[in-house]
């Protein structure tokens, strides 16, 4: 299975899908229940979840979603080639929001459920600085300072990972711009927490085999994406993808989420990306030839 880049600003909020295309996705999510016997399948081995932050308002929620997966939670060592046997659940936090102290983390401390959270490193303690869209959820929450960074990394079972320095889409820089931005995260983070930071998450979701390849070369051991999968890459087992995952998320969308029933959107979303490549490759033929006043 061959990574792709992927770009896009991915909302916490399940709700910004818009209804429509949430049952659609529900439906295919079932069928595909179905086919792989409610992810009971031998190639099925961990879901790893990204929230981003958790409000007052989704505490309670988040919390009964915690609840369902604690006895399956593992963490961030257990994803690799022939990880643990059966459909287990990782849980991740994207951005390192304050309101994760409150909300999300004394919860995952009480029912033993291991977590990662990655923060950018140049963007702590004030609000997101990186591009976000208009009206989005949390562009006005507060980030992490390094204190409750510190703090966050003191919890049982709680790990910091890095999130780039500056939240920028790996996949649009230049290669000496993509290594700046993991190796000063890596610097920073280690010397805030005083931990070794052995994990790196993609901002945006963006990135390229050359992006996972350059993490690895800064000394992450694992390199974590937005792409719907179950299972480690044969060519790359570093590389971890995620489902996105929020509080808001209807109860029976959790439950198919954490048994790898949504996995078939890394399929449809390669397809769609394959697919407007060749249109776009297309128009930018027609108007080559146009350019030089001959017919199609």
């Amino acid at each position: 299975m061959a990574p792709v880049a992927t770009t896009g600003n991915v909302s916490s909020g399940y709700a910004r899908r818009g209804a429509f295309v949430r049952v659609v996705y529900l439906v295919l999510a079932c069928l595909w229940w179905a086919v792989t016997l409610g992810g009971r399948l031998p190639r099925q081995r961990i879901v790893v979840l990204c929230y981003h932050g958790v409000n007052d308002a989704q505490r309670e929620r988040f919390s009964r979603q915690m609840r369902r997966i604690a006895g399956r939670a593992t963490g961030v060592a257990g994803v690799g080639p022939g990880g643990l046997g059966g459909m287990m659940v990782c849980v991740t936090f994207d951005d390192a929001f304050a309101n994760l102290l409150r909300n999300a983390l004394p919860i995952t401390t009480e029912l033993g459920i291991p977590v990662v959270v990655f923060a950018v490193s140049g963007n702590l303690g004030g609000t997101p600085r990186w591009s976000m869209p208009r009206g989005h959820p949390e562009a006005n929450e507060t980030i992490m300072t390094e204190a409750e960074l510190r703090a966050a990394s003191g919890l049982p079972g709680c790990r910091i990972g890095g999130h780039t320095s500056t939240h920028r889409p790996l996949a649009d820089l230049a290669a000496a711009d993509v290594a700046r931005e993991l190796a000063e995260s890596k610097v920073a983070l280690e010397r805030i927490t005083g931990t070794l930071i052995a994990d790196v998450a993609a901002p945006y979701g963006s990135w390229t085999p050359e992006v996972a390849d350059a993490a690895r070369s800064a000394g992450y051991d694992r390199f974590f994406t937005l792409d719907p999968c179950a299972r480690p890459d044969p060519d790359r087992p570093w590389v971890v993808g995620r489902y996105s995952m929020s509080p808001d998320a209807w109860p029976i969308e959790f439950g198919l989420t954490v048994c790898g029933s949504y996995s078939w959107l890394r399929t449809m979303r390669g397809a769609v990306r394959g697919i407007t490549g060749l249109a776009r490759g297309r128009r930018s033929r027609l108007g080559d030839t146009a350019a030089a006043g001959v017919s199609p």
